[in-house]
């Protein structure tokens, strides 16, 4: 676990709760490549601050580009099962983006 060398701005703590204003004051303070972040709020304050953020369907996305995961479909299926929400609308993007990777 890695201390945080200063609070996050008041600002991020107004309209964000402590732990996503904590995870982009680090990816500051460290210089992250990206965070990791699904929450719309999150994600909108993550970009005006300069970061670079992706989601879980983006990562599920990059690990299967990578042959690190071999069924995105099937974990999207257990991640909601286990309580991750996403839009229909969302879940048909991500299916049609894999099917086809897979036809490539």
């Amino acid at each position: 676990m890695q201390t945080l060398q200063r609070q996050p701005a008041p600002e991020l703590l107004r309209t964000l709760d402590r732990g996503e204003a904590e995870a982009l004051q680090l990816a500051l303070e460290t210089r992250a490549d990206f965070v990791l972040m699904d929450e719309r709020l999150g994600r909108r304050a993550g970009l005006s601050l300069g970061l670079t953020l992706i989601g879980a369907l983006g990562l599920l996305r990059e690990s299967y580009r990578q042959q690190l995961v071999l069924d995105p479909l099937q974990v999207l299926d257990q991640m909601k099962r286990i309580g991750f929400r996403i839009s229909p609308a969302l879940a048909r993007q991500f299916q049609q983006e894999i099917q086809s990777m897979r036809s490539q």
